[in-house]
């Protein structure tokens, strides 16, 4: 959290999530946590630093103004804080390679719209993730052991 407080440009950039499961094993911090540890203008300043981003990125003639993005960061910080900072920097690559359509215009209701398909997808990978580890720990259940494998597992 040190370094995410002290540079939090540099700490964005180096985060690399390819997949849901490179947010779930993440140790970073949720944004309402870091708000909590950290304050939150230091909060506020970090989703300006991801939005800025995130808007830079697009060549659209349509670009949010400061008090619009202000105001997406109010909506994300009291709607959407139990995501991770990993949680923005992958939807928001996601967004980038167009996995959310193409877009023509940048404002709040669309980033915020990609934020909802992207919870929508993270909640169907865990889903799935919690189902293949509930189907291999039931495969194991039924499984029957030799006395050195349960020694070896500390079954015994």
């Amino acid at each position: 959290m040190r370094c995410l407080s002290k540079y939090p440009k540099e700490y964005y950039n180096s985060l690399n999530p390819k997949r849901f499961t490179d947010v779930f094993d993440s140790p970073v911090c949720t944004i309402n946590t870091y708000m909590r540890v950290a304050g939150e203008e230091n909060a506020r300043a970090v989703m300006v630093l991801i939005l800025t981003d995130l808007i830079d990125f697009f060549n659209v003639s349509n670009s949010m103004n400061a008090n619009q993005i202000m105001n997406t960061i109010e909506i994300i910080l009291n709607n959407y804080g139990y995501l991770k900072i990993d949680d923005f920097k992958f939807c928001f690559n996601q967004a980038k390679r167009g996995i959310f359509g193409q877009i023509y215009r940048m404002d709040g209701n669309i980033i915020l719209s990609w934020i909802q398909q992207y919870i929508n997808d993270r909640m169907n990978a865990a889903d799935e993730i919690n189902y293949a580890r509930h189907a291999s720990i039931k495969a194991d259940e039924k499984r029957t052991y030799s006395f050195q494998e349960l020694i070896d597992k500390k079954k015994i």
